[in-house]
């Protein structure tokens, strides 16, 4: 969705921390290499938003970098826009799974990928708003989304 969105706004940076992080040639999921990754994107979002240019971030995010992100909007003086998307557990690691295979990337153990839920379950940031993606298409939750933001 965040691809789709992506063609449908001017002016807009599409940043993902996963993408961040894989430009360290040998990135670990150590928290040196997290916190390098994740400095360089908080860099990367000011200087874009200091220039007028809008941020579209396609990851998941703790709530207490959801308020630097808040601060940063109110700073450069821009609206700030939180979506979340929500299905149920078994098609989340069924997509992940598809997902991995699709890209050629190295497989995600069940492990890895409940981890990764369960973090998600407790970053929930309810102050939002929620897509299921189950029931909603990419396509209609990019429409939802756009007419919101353009307002």
């Amino acid at each position: 969705m965040a691809k789709i969105l992506h063609t449908k706004l001017k002016r807009t940076a599409y940043l993902g921390l996963d993408r961040i992080k894989w430009y360290i040639s040998d990135f670990k999921r150590i928290p040196r290499d997290n916190d390098i990754s994740r400095n360089v994107l908080l860099a990367m979002i000011k200087e874009y938003l200091k220039q007028d240019i809008n941020v579209l971030l396609d990851q998941s995010m703790k709530k207490d970098e959801i308020e630097i992100l808040k601060e940063l909007s109110k700073k450069y003086n821009a609206k700030c826009f939180i979506y979340q998307l929500d299905a149920p557990r078994k098609l989340l690691q069924k997509r992940v799974e598809e997902r991995t295979r699709l890209l050629n990337k190295p497989k995600i153990s069940k492990t890895q990928i409940e981890r990764n839920y369960r973090i998600h379950l407790n970053n929930k940031y309810f102050h939002t708003t929620i897509f299921n993606s189950e029931k909603l298409s990419p396509e209609h939750i990019v429409k939802l989304i756009l007419k919101e933001v353009k307002n």
